[in-house]
């Protein structure tokens, strides 16, 4: 028979696993975008831009339109991931606002592929860069901050 310091082991051994299993799980899944990524870059370098179905044939995961994309919006050398000039930041911010009015909360995850259409010539940033600096701004409250300034500067609501 258990004793009830054994139960408790147990129950605290059993609640760690989840947590254990989520990080083998994002562990995998990293170096699986990681592995896809190489396996891109590498094809890329073997048939060019120019021909996505010999680009994708080498890769199991992706069809040529998937592998277009994908250089495209992520990996393309031209694409700037670099921090933002402050006049870059507050040009992006004021059309995050304008977008993000005008979508609303229904479609929130395509507020970054509009604003990446409406930036994307003047300063090449991918849309990956642009959600993670937006998440990151509205986490430690910069982006509040900045819609103040924007509001006292312009009556950008």
């Amino acid at each position: 028979m258990r004793t009830p310091a054994h139960k408790l082991s147990t129950v605290a051994e059993e609640n760690t696993l989840p947590r254990i299993e989520e990080q083998v799980q994002e562990a995998v899944s990293f170096e699986r975008c990681m592995a896809s990524r190489f396996a891109l870059l590498c094809s890329i370098a073997r048939h060019g831009t120019g021909d996505w179905v010999a680009v994708s044939r080498s890769i199991d995961a992706m069809d040529n339109r998937q592998c277009r994309e994908r250089y495209e919006i992520h990996e393309k050398p031209s694409l700037s991931f670099a921090q933002p000039s402050e006049e870059e930041l507050l040009e992006l911010a004021e059309l995050y606002f304008r977008i993000k009015a005008e979508v609303g909360q229904t479609r929130g995850r395509n507020i970054y592929c509009d604003l990446r259409e409406q930036t994307f010539d003047r300063y090449h940033r991918s849309n990956m860069w642009l959600k993670q600096q937006f998440m990151r701004m509205e986490k430690t409250g910069e982006l509040e901050r900045i819609r103040q300034r924007l509001e006292a500067m312009y009556g950008v609501e």
